[in-house]
């Protein structure tokens, strides 16, 4: 009996331990419980992470190809060979430069190269008419500006950009990109580029595996000048050869200066400039030929042809009531012919040079200047001239 009362005693003091023991249990059971659905939820949400992070890895990817390739188009990514002779960024130059790529070519639709100099700070044109902009550089101007093309000198004491067309000499629709040095590069250049260089770099057709042939053709009108003007623009090659033929033909009228006042002067109508139109053509030719994967060489040939044009001249009679004068200087035509042969070798990885570029040429200019001057009315006497007074100046020149 005693037996029995002691094991019922000790079945009835271990029931709170039994229910203490099962409540633990549970206790710890349900973390354990718990935590099999998260382990499955939390390799789910790992994948979606995982997805997410291979979606923001290929973002990231393109935002950084897009921030290259606008980081490509920048200022500071834009490099130079005219300010130091040697290929630079010009964020690093010294001397402010400026370059146009073929992207703001397009996209501006100049007459000429000077007129891509506009909007340009530092630098202002001068002069009117599809092929009469003059490039006045931080006050310089004439043959202290020097005028290049692909690096050659264009432009010299006695054909220097003040009397104008120099910048129209060469067709805008082959040129791939300008520089502009604006400030001294005498030291680089010589005395004629104490105000500064305009570079035009033209365009050159590769090389590449295959044969290839492509073209473009490029038409304008504009209604001021009544300007009509055509491009054909053919380039090929293969892996050892390369070419391209380039023709321009352009009809721009006499335009008229917008009525209103301009400083001093007032013009109650829409008024005709006389001599800012011109008809004139360009024809060129480009032929490289690869000698091997270093070097190549190459022929070149450029021709401009102008009928008449001038300075722009505005005619006494509609300006003053009493004219002082009248004096016009105009060219009646001008024939221009270049030629460019070379050699460019890249990569020679020579004790002397890395790069070697060796290039001659010549240049044929022929044209006719008019100068004319009608002096002022006699005693002030409008149509009164028994004297004949006036000059008449005709020349011919031609350079070399």
């Amino acid at each position: 009996m005693n037996s029995l009362a002691t094991l019922h005693r000790a079945v009835l003091l271990s029931t709170p331990t039994l229910v203490l023991l099962v409540c633990a249990g549970l206790l710890l059971a349900t973390p354990i419980w718990a935590q099999q659905e998260p382990i499955a939820a939390l390799a789910s949400d790992n994948a979606a992470q995982d997805d997410d992070a291979d979606e923001a890895t290929t973002e990231d990817a393109a935002t950084t190809a897009k921030e290259d390739e606008e980081e490509d188009l920048s200022f500071f990514a834009r490099t130079t060979v005219t300010a130091t002779g040697t290929e630079v960024e010009t964020f690093r130059v010294a001397v402010p430069t400026i370059v146009i790529d073929h992207e703001q070519i397009v996209q501006e639709i100049p007459n000429n190269a000077a007129d891509l100099m506009r909007n340009q700070p530092g630098v202002d044109i001068n002069g009117i008419g599809p092929n009469q902009g003059r490039p006045t550089i931080r006050g310089h101007r004439g043959h202290r500006v020097l005028f290049l093309v692909d690096g050659l000198r264009l432009n010299n004491v006695r054909r220097q950009t003040d009397f104008g067309e120099i910048t129209g000499l060469v067709d805008i629709e082959t040129v791939e990109s300008v520089e502009v040095v604006r400030g001294a590069a005498s030291v680089l250049w010589g005395s004629g580029a104490i105000g500064g260089v305009l570079n035009l770099v033209t365009k050159v057709p590769p090389f590449g595996a295959g044969t290839r042939f492509g073209g473009g053709l490029t038409l304008r009108y504009s209604d001021n000048d009544e300007q009509t003007k055509g491009s054909l623009n053919l380039t090929g090659g293969s892996e050892d050869w390369s070419w391209s033929l380039t023709g321009t033909v352009r009809d721009a009228s006499e335009y008229d200066a917008p009525s209103g006042s301009f400083g001093d002067i007032t013009l109650a109508d829409d008024t005709p400039v006389v001599d800012t139109g011109v008809e004139d053509d360009s024809f060129g030719f480009y032929l490289g030929r690869r000698i091997s994967d270093q070097s190549s060489i190459f022929l070149k040939y450029s021709q401009y042809s102008a009928g008449k044009t001038g300075f722009g001249l505005i005619e006494p009679e509609v300006l003053f009531d009493d004219p002082p004068g009248r004096v016009r200087i105009f060219y009646p035509f001008q024939d221009v012919e270049r030629w460019v042969v070379g050699y460019q070798g890249v990569g020679l990885e020579s004790a002397l040079a890395d790069i070697v570029e060796i290039k001659a040429y010549g240049s044929n200019n022929e044209r006719q200047l008019g100068f004319e001057v009608d002096t002022a009315p006699v005693f002030g006497i409008p149509g009164f001239d028994p004297f004949g007074f006036g000059i008449d100046i005709d020349t011919l020149n031609f350079t070399d």
